[in-house]
């Protein structure tokens, strides 16, 4: 299996321990997912550079998901449903989006594990199971409470990585800030090229 391993860092209620009708009592269960994966899996080898990444004795890729995980206390209650939320660059949403609740303002200063907001509890009275895997590497490291993702570097890259600069900011502020993506190898980028700007990239081909 891809999951190796569920690192539990919080057990608490939701809501406080409220009622959500005959699902009862809902709890958060958040941590870290472990995985590893076979890289020369059929199904993995769409996984941008994961031949070039490091790999465990097993010959494995590890990488390691922060996770939240809603449930009925009672796992009798579970209705048989679950619904993958999908964050948005860190953030939980199928909870605020389905239940009309509020979402956490997160910051430096915010709680690592920010308290969930059960809003209506429309998914909770019917039983769903939530939960938020993050899939993202490259959110900034200062705001905390995001749901993120730890992945490996690939080897082989071109030295000192690729900058990420947010389109809102202007071009020389991106170092400044930190923004930065993983390395990446010169050949895969769109066209063959690094991914620069056409004109100012050595390898870029001309169309």
């Amino acid at each position: 299996m891809p999951v190796t391993r569920f690192e539990v860092m919080l057990r608490r209620p939701l809501a406080g321990g409220r009622a959500f009708g005959d699902a009862g009592s809902y709890e958060e269960l958040a941590g870290r997912l472990h995985f590893a994966v076979d890289p020369e899996h059929a199904a993995n080898k769409a996984i941008t550079d994961v031949a070039l990444a490091p790999r465990d004795a097993s010959g494995r890729v590890a990488f390691v998901s922060d996770v939240s995980i809603l449930a009925p206390v009672d796992r009798s209650k579970i209705s048989g449903r679950l619904i993958l939320d999908v964050v948005n660059r860190g953030n939980k949403v199928t909870v605020p989006d389905f239940n009309h609740a509020t979402r956490p303002a997160l910051g430096p200063n915010s709680d690592a594990h920010p308290p969930v907001d059960a809003g209506d509890g429309w998914l909770m009275r019917r039983g769903w199971v939530v939960a938020s895997c993050g899939w993202q590497c490259d959110l900034p490291p200062e705001t905390r409470g995001l749901v993120g993702l730890e992945a490996p570097d690939a080897l082989d890259a071109v030295d000192g990585g690729v900058r990420h600069v947010p389109s809102s900011l202007p071009l020389d502020r991106g170092a400044e800030l930190g923004w930065r993506t993983p390395p990446h190898r010169r050949d895969r980028g769109r066209d063959g090229c690094c991914g620069s700007v056409p004109s100012t990239c050595p390898t870029a081909r001309s169309s």
